[in-house]
């Protein structure tokens, strides 16, 4: 029979040196999740303050699910004239695994609308968002690569809770597409 070799593991061995480290580990453990929905809360809160000041009069929702903990969470912006039918949203996909953004519809309210070819051309024509495609709840999708596209990442995890640019680059992708849909969703809402 043979064995398989035992894969040197720092952190699983510092774990096992002591009952005191066998502490550390599990208080640590136990902290992470509220840390890293701390780290996110922050970064949201600061992410509506400073979109408040360059989308006035815009309303912010944010899902019930949590980013980093539900399998789908998202924060979305959107004109009260919109009546909740069209947002601007940067979503969590896989627990944050997968960020994207665009213009969100809820097809629930819109059962029988189709998606706005209108909204995917003008996203598309950005130098940036060529790569936007339409979905069922997205009239415009886009797949976040930068400033990055897995915040589950301790990296990226600090970067969101401390780095201003990594706030600003995805505030301007909000306000970027908020103003590529904005006036094709106000006239879709006024042939309503």
């Amino acid at each position: 029979m043979m064995r398989t070799p035992i894969i040197s593991d720092p952190i699983r061995n510092f774990i096992l040196q002591s009952e005191k480290n066998l502490q550390i580990a599990s208080a640590v453990n136990e902290a992470w999740p509220n840390a890293r929905n701390e780290m996110v809360d922050s970064f949201r809160n600061r992410l509506e303050e400073g979109l408040k000041r360059r989308l006035k009069g815009w309303e912010f929702e944010f899902s019930d699910q949590r980013p980093l903990v539900d399998h789908w969470a998202w924060y979305a912006i959107g004109k009260p004239a919109w009546r909740r039918q069209y947002k601007v949203a940067l979503g969590f996909g896989r627990f944050a695994e997968h960020m994207v953004f665009g213009l969100l519809r809820a097809t629930e309210r819109t059962p029988r609308r189709p998606n706005s070819l209108e909204v995917l051309r003008a996203v598309q024509k950005h130098e940036s968002y060529r790569s936007a495609d339409a979905q069922k709840w997205w009239d415009a999708k886009i797949t976040m690569r930068s400033p990055e596209s897995d915040w589950r990442k301790p990296e990226v995890l600090w970067r969101l809770y401390k780095d201003s640019t990594f706030l600003e680059e995805v505030a301007e992708h909000l306000v970027a597409v908020a103003g590529l849909c904005e006036p094709i969703v106000d006239r879709l809402m006024r042939q309503k």
